[in-house]
C-alpha cells in the first residue's frame, strides 16, 4: 500500500510540474522569465526522478537528473531577480559560484555513487559546503521576493510575492534538507517530500493561472488603459489634474525630501486612497516601483541644483541630503543611473558649458 501511494503521488507532482513547464513554454516562451519557470520545472521532476529510482539506471541520465536537481536553488534566486527586481543584471560571480556548486556536487555523485561517507574532508567538501552555499542563496532568493513589497506599484506582482515566498521556500527547503538526511530517508519520508511538491506547485499553478490575464505586467510596464464609457477628452483631464497634483505635493510641499517618504503617506497627503494612487503611477506614469519614480523626482532636483552657478561651491553631500538622500553613495548611485555620470562629473560638465557660453550664467540642459 505505502509503494502505491508512493507511485501515485510521484505521478500527481510530476504531472503538475510537466502542465507548469508546458504552459510556461507555450505562454511566455519568448520571455526570460518563462523560459527560467519552465527549467525550474524540469530540475524538480530532475529531484522527483532520483529519489523515485530505484535499482541500476544508466549513469548519463543519473548525472542529467542530479545537474538539474542541484540547478533547482540557483533557478530560484535567478527567478527572484528576473520576477521582483527591476533591474535584472547578474554579476559573474554568480555564474561563477553556480558553476563551482554543481561540478563539486557532480564529482561527489561520480566518486561516491552509492552516497557520501557520514563524516570526513569529503562529506565537508562534497557535501556541507555546497548544502550550505545554496541555502544561503535560497534564503536570499526569498529575501528578494519580500524585499520592498510596500513600494511595489504592478499589482499582479504584489499579490504573488507572499505565495511565491512560502510555496517555493517550501520546495526548496525540501530539496535541500533531502540532501542533509538522504542516507536516512524511507519511502515513508520520500512520500511525504513528493506530496509537498505536489501541493506546492500546485497552489503555484493555481496561482499563476487566476493572474494570467494580468501575468504581462510582471515583466512589463502596464499599457495605459481608459474606460470605454468615458470620453477620452475627459479621461485625459483627470490624469492631467491628478499628475499635477501629485507634483504639486511633491515639488511645492517638498514632500520628495522627506527621506522616510512612502506611497501611504503621499497618498494620505492626497486624501487619496493608496490602490488609486499605486495604479495611477503605474499604469499613467510609467513606473514600476514607488522608489523608482521617487528617486527621478530627486534626481531631477539634483541636477536642477548642480547646474546651478550660484550653488557651485555648495558640497554635493549637501544637496543629496537636501533632496531626501541619507547616504551620499546611494545619491551617487541613482545619479549615474539616470545621467550616465556621477554628480561631480555632471557639475564640471554644466560649468564648463557656462563657460563657453560667454559666462553670462544661462542653464545648459544636461547633456549625460
Amino acid at each position: 500500500m505505502n509503494e502505491i501511494l508512493f507511485l501515485i503521488t510521484g505521478s500527481l507532482a510530476v504531472s503538475q510540474l510537466l502542465f507548469m513547464a508546458i504552459a510556461y513554454v507555450l505562454y511566455y516562451r519568448k520571455l526570460m522569465l518563462g523560459r527560467l519557470m519552465s527549467l525550474f520545472s524540469l530540475g524538480l521532476m530532475s529531484y522527483i526522478f532520483l529519489i523515485t529510482a530505484s535499482g541500476p539506471s544508466n549513469a548519463i541520465f543519473t548525472q542529467l537528473f542530479r545537474i538539474g536537481a542541484i540547478l533547482t536553488p540557483a533557478l530560484l534566486w535567478v527567478i527572484s531577480r528576473h520576477l521582483f527586481q527591476d533591474n535584472t543584471r547578474i554579476r559573474p560571480a554568480f555564474w561563477g559560484l553556480v558553476a563551482t556548486y554543481v561540478c563539486i556536487r557532480v564529482a561527489g555523485g561520480a566518486l561516491y555513487p552509492g552516497g557520501l561517507p557520514a563524516s570526513g574532508a569529503a562529506w565537508w567538501l562534497f557535501g556541507l559546503v555546497p548544502q550550505v552555499t545554496m541555502v544561503l542563496l535560497a534564503t536570499h532568493a526569498i529575501y528578494l521576493a519580500l524585499r520592498n513589497k510596500a513600494d511595489d506599484l504592478v499589482e499582479p506582482r504584489r499579490q504573488i510575492r507572499v505565495p511565491f515566498v512560502v510555496i517555493m521556500g517550501t520546495l526548496i527547503m525540501v530539496i535541500l534538507l533531502s540532501g542533509f538526511i538522504s542516507p536516512a530517508i524511507n519511502n515513508d519520508i520520500r512520500t511525504v517530500y513528493i506530496a509537498l511538491i505536489f501541493l506546492c506547485v500546485l497552489a503555484l499553478n493555481i496561482t499563476t493561472f487566476r493572474l494570467h490575464e494580468e501575468a504581462s505586467q510582471l515583466i512589463f510596464p502596464a499599457a495605459q488603459t481608459t474606460n470605454s464609457t468615458t470620453p477620452l477628452h475627459a479621461v485625459q483631464r483627470s490624469h492631467k489634474a491628478l499628475s499635477e497634483r501629485i507634483r504639486g505635493a511633491l515639488e511645492e510641499d517638498r514632500l520628495y525630501a522627506n527621506p522616510k517618504l512612502t506611497i501611504g503617506e503621499l497618498a494620505r497627503q492626497l486624501s487619496l486612497p493608496e490602490y488609486i494612487l499605486r495604479r495611477f503611477i503605474n499604469k499613467q506614469l510609467g513606473y514600476r516601483n514607488f522608489n523608482q519614480f521617487l528617486n527621478k523626482c530627486r534626481i531631477e532636483h539634483a541636477a536642477e541644483r548642480l547646474r546651478n552657478s550660484a550653488e557651485h561651491r555648495l558640497p554635493i553631500s549637501t544637496i543629496a541630503m537636501d533632496v531626501g538622500y541619507n547616504s551620499l553613495s546611494t545619491f551617487n548611485k541613482s545619479f549615474k543611473e539616470l545621467h550616465g555620470v556621477t554628480p561631480s562629473e555632471y557639475r564640471a560638465r554644466n560649468a564648463v558649458d557656462v563657460c563657453a557660453d560667454g559666462g553670462r550664467g544661462q542653464r545648459p540642459e544636461a547633456r549625460g
